[in-house]
């Protein structure tokens, strides 16, 4: 998951950081799209589900970000 924050770089800013990720992550969803001939909401309704899974790994440092994504995904289906 290109868009965990748990990151080990100390030579790169993070606001710099954060953006190449955040490139990288836009150009390998869009790929991935054109590639699978799925459409974003069809592959978006998988988030919950995975990011569930990813949680119950435990890996270092993605808990807490893990916890707010899945909150603010149920937030906006209607669950909380």
């Amino acid at each position: 998951m290109l868009r965990t924050p748990h990151v080990d770089l100390y030579a790169i800013e993070q606001d710099e950081l954060a953006h190449m990720k955040q490139v990288i992550h836009d150009a390998y969803f869009e790929e991935y799209l054109r590639l699978s001939g799925a459409g974003r909401c069809e592959v978006e309704a998988w988030f919950l589900p995975v990011m569930a899974a990813r949680l119950k790994e435990e890996v270092p440092g993605e808990r807490e970000w893990l916890v707010n994504e899945i909150d603010k995904r149920l937030v906006s289906l209607g669950f909380r």
